[in-house]
Order: structure tokens, then sequence, then C-alpha cells
């Protein structure tokens, strides 16, 4: 269950990947995980699978990868 009495703001864009929050469900996803919903999905929870770690974060390294690869979609 999320915490709505939070200290921690929302940003307006996703630390990841820098693109504005589009929603409440970004926002949301952001407060649980630390990203935007689309870094979550494509992303983040994969390595999380694959490292069979729910702490695990990607590296800065990883992250820069994962943003090559959205410009590379645009």
């Amino acid at each position: 269950m999320l915490n709505f009495h939070r200290k921690k703001p929302v940003p307006l864009d996703c630390p990841l990947c820098r693109k504005m929050f589009r929603d409440l469900q970004d926002s949301l996803q952001y407060l649980e995980s630390g990203c935007c919903t689309d870094c979550w999905l494509g992303f983040v929870e994969p390595l999380k699978k694959i490292n069979k770690d729910e702490e695990y974060f990607p590296t800065r390294q990883e992250i820069n990868q994962w943003k090559k690869k959205l410009k590379g979609h645009n």
C-alpha cells in the first residue's frame, strides 16, 4: 500500500529517462519504484527479475544504455 504522507516530493521528470511524467500513474510509480511507468515496465522490473533481487536498481551505465535505446525509438 502506498503511503501518501511521504515527505519525498515527486519531480516533474523521471530520473532515469528524463521524460516528463505524463499522469498520476507515473507519479505513483515514482513513489513506489523511483522511476516512471515506462521505465519500470520496460527496464527496471525485468532487471530485478533477472537478478532475482527486489532491491536491485540499475547502474548509471545501464541507465545510460537504456536512455540511448529510447532515443533510437523516437
